[in-house]
Parts: C-alpha cells; sequence; structure tokens
C-alpha cells in the first residue's frame, strides 16, 4: 500500500502548504480503494480514513520527505455524529499533529503545568493555528461537502465565535455560562440536512427567506445581549430571560426548517416543564440539544430534569460553553479514555 500511494501521490511534486486545495472527487474516489475498509464500514468511518489519508498525503508532499510511517490513535469524550463538532474536532487535531510531524509549524509554545492540568499544554502562534484551520476546513469539506468553517474555527479558537456571510470574527468576551448538553441518539447526517435545506429554500425562497433572516437577527440580538451580560451584571435577570426568549423563538423557527426531530422537541418540552428553556445544536435532525442553565438555578431543578431526560434514554451532561480551542499535550504516555 505505502508504494501504491507513493505512485499515486509522489513526494516530488511539492505542494504549497499555506495554500491547501480541497480534495477532488476523483482523489476521494481513489483514497477510499486504496483505504482498504470493507464493506461492513460506516460513512463516518470511511469519511474519517479518508480524510486522515488525503492531509497525510497533502502534507507529507510539502516536506522534503518520503511519507512517513505514523501509528495514529483517536479517542473521543463527545458522542459523534451528534451535533457537537466531533468532525471538526477530529480535522483540527488531524492537521495540527500532521502539520507538526512535517514541521511546517513552530513546535508548539507557551508551556504550562498546573496541579490540575498534568499532561501539560501548550498552544502555537497565530499565524501557526491560521495554518491549522485552513487544513482542517479542507478536512471538513471532504466530509460534509461545503461547511461553513464555523465548526472549525471554534474548535481551533476556542471560545465563542461570530459568523456572517463568509466572515468569522472572534468574540473577545464571553459570560461564563452553564448549560446542559442532551444526546438524543437519534443518527443524522449533516450533508443531507444542509441539502434538505437548500432544497426547501430553492422551492419555497419567498417563506424560507424570512425565516432564515429572521434567524440572522435573532443571533445577532443574542450576541449582544451577552455582550450586556458582560457590562451589566446587576440586570442579569432580565437579560437571561431575552437569551431564553431568544432560544425558543430559534429553536421554532429551526423547526419550520424542518431541522428539528420528534426527540428533539421531546428535550425541549421535558426541560420546559422545569422552566428551563433548549434548542437543538449542529445541523439538527437528531443528534445533541442544549439546555441553558441561569444563574441561581436550584441544583435539584437540574438533577430532577437530567433524572426525567434519562428515563426516556437520552443521555445528559452539565458542562460550560467557550471553552479552550487546539492545543497540545505534552505527556510520555497514551492518554486513554478516562484516564485522568
Amino acid at each position: 500500500m505505502y508504494q501504491y500511494m507513493m505512485c499515486q501521490f509522489p513526494c516530488c511534486s511539492l505542494g504549497d502548504v499555506t495554500s491547501p486545495m480541497p480534495a477532488t472527487e476523483e482523489t476521494i474516489e481513489t483514497l477510499k480503494e486504496l483505504s482498504g475498509l470493507n464493506e461492513d464500514a460506516t460513512r463516518t468511518q470511511c469519511s474519517a480514513v479518508v480524510t486522515f489519508l488525503y492531509l497525510y498525503t497533502e502534507i507529507s508532499k510539502a516536506s522534503k520527505c518520503p511519507l512517513p510511517a505514523i501509528d495514529v490513535s483517536v479517542h473521543s469524550k463527545i458522542p459523534i455524529g451528534a451535533g457537537l463538532g466531533s468532525s471538526a474536532s477530529y480535522s483540527v487535531c488531524l492537521a495540527a499533529a500532521l502539520l507538526q510531524l512535517g514541521n511546517h509549524i513552530n513546535q508548539s509554545q507557551s508551556r504550562s503545568h498546573t496541579e490540575t492540568d498534568q499532561s501539560n499544554q501548550s498552544s502555537w502562534s497565530h499565524d501557526d493555528t491560521e495554518l491549522i484551520n485552513k487544513w482542517a476546513l479542507i478536512s471538513e469539506k471532504i466530509m460534509h461537502g461545503n461547511p461553513s468553517g464555523v465548526d472549525n474555527s471554534v474548535t481551533v479558537y476556542g471560545g465563542a465565535i461570530e459568523f456572517k456571510k463568509g466572515n468569522i470574527t472572534k468574540l473577545s468576551q464571553m459570560p461564563e455560562t452553564k448549560i446542559l448538553l442532551v444526546n438524543t441518539k437519534v443518527p443524522r447526517n449533516t450533508k443531507t440536512m444542509v441539502a434538505n435545506v437548500k432544497t426547501k429554500f430553492e422551492k419555497y425562497e419567498a417563506i424560507v427567506g424570512p425565516v432564515m433572516d429572521a434567524i440572522d437577527t435573532l443571533t445577532t440580538r443574542s450576541i449582544d445581549t451577552n455582550s450586556k451580560l458582560l457590562d451589566n451584571g446587576h440586570l442579569s435577570s432580565s437579560l437571561y430571560k431575552e437569551l431564553e426568549d431568544l432560544i425558543d423563538m430559534n429553536q421554532n423557527l429551526l423547526r419550520t426548517l424542518g431541522v428539528s426531530h420528534p426527540k428533539l422537541d421531546r428535550v425541549c418540552e421535558i426541560t420546559a416543564a422545569s422552566g428551563l428553556h433548549a434548542k437543538l445544536t449542529g445541523a439538527g435532525g437528531g443528534g445533541c440539544a442544549f439546555c441553558l442553565i441561569r444563574p441561581g438555578t436550584p441544583q435539584a431543578v437540574v438533577r430532577e430534569v437530567m433524572s426525567q431526560l434519562k428515563v426516556e434514554g437520552f443521555e445528559c451532561w452539565e458542562t460550560n460553553i467557550c471553552g479552550q480551542g487546539v492545543v497540545r499535550h505534552w505527556t510520555n504516555q497514551y492518554m486513554w479514555p478516562g484516564d485522568s
């Protein structure tokens, strides 16, 4: 297989690592043949392997050495294909690791070590993270067709970002916000869901267009509301009520577009019965929802909601938004699931 790959992707044809090109359909089909996956492989498994092979060969072509022999191990603590950006996380980690392997990005800087961070974390420069993001988007295109770039960008940079008309802006600050993540365990496919919305828009543009505009408007309003929360903490009660209203309206608009699911609607019903507000995440059609937990919400209420959701077969996690972006963990051993 190694010799065949060298023939298909000769190292002498050096590419420009700073300007990655999307994979052609012909290349994707060739890589599927090279992957060695059997007919029982899922679409997710096939996409993951093809994506790895493409980034591996293309990044190696920009190096002055032949394709390196490497051993790759991938583990995830979040559900796959559930609207939580698992493909973006995979793409970003893959891009960062292969670019580091080929010495296209510097050995990560800002190394730190704390009692709660036993693995030693370090980050990259702005230029290096920009390059990681470029390759991660190429990876996302293989898996999803025409992604917005939002998922890989927020995975690279962390925090929160605003995406509008192709432009991505990193938001400097966001209030610390607790949420409840709920996995419906309903499988869905981002590419299919996006295609369905596109078809509906083309058929009913005069109707769907205003719905999309309304979603854009309430997204802008939510950014403004979050900014006010940082500046006017004493008004937090009314501002959180505004966020809850926006969450409800967003979910209803997404339901109008046909991207909700009975299980997602059920999550919203259960949380609403306890005075909480939820909406779907990602492309919808299944996968996950999130529920806002405003400050002062009794923990007993959260536990009761989680209990009811679990009774109906859902998985739940209590967490915070606006986490850290891509980092390198300095460790001398593999970090297996469950390891501390």
